[in-house]
């Protein structure tokens, strides 16, 4: 998948809904497509934010290894006072993580991506990058 068509992706799943405040797709500690939605600040500082996507590869290497004794991984989801942050395996070493913000369940969240179109094309996009 090119690195545009994924941009337009994200952009649309950002419509989805307006508490939507981050989507990203990592491949380990990389983020390929995605970040922070254009009008909102971030709670984390700048400085930091490299240390937050080492840590947050970590937390998505350390549940996809779970799912050699417990199955496959449905998502990861955290819930803090200012956002929720959900962690959503893709394919091949690829996970989506998003945060909305706190007053929006993670379950509807995905739920509301999951019934975009640009979801599926966004899965299939990542499964074909993989397999070629």
């Amino acid at each position: 998948m090119q690195g545009k068509s994924l941009k337009k992706l994200i952009d649309d799943l950002f419509d989805v809904d307006p508490r939507i405040r981050f989507i990203a797709v990592y491949h380990g500690r990389h983020i390929i497509a995605g970040g922070m939605k254009s009008n909102l600040d971030s709670y984390d500082p700048d400085d930091e934010a490299r240390d937050i996507d080492l840590q947050l590869e970590k937390i998505g290497e350390t549940v996809r290894g779970w799912q050699r004794w417990f199955g496959r991984l449905s998502n990861l989801t955290l819930r803090y006072e200012k956002i929720n942050l959900v962690f959503h395996p893709l394919q091949q070493g690829l996970f989506l993580v998003l945060s909305s913000e706190a007053d929006f369940d993670p379950e509807s969240v995905l739920a509301k991506l999951r019934a975009h179109p640009s979801y599926s094309t966004l899965i299939e996009g990542t499964r074909e990058s993989n397999q070629g």
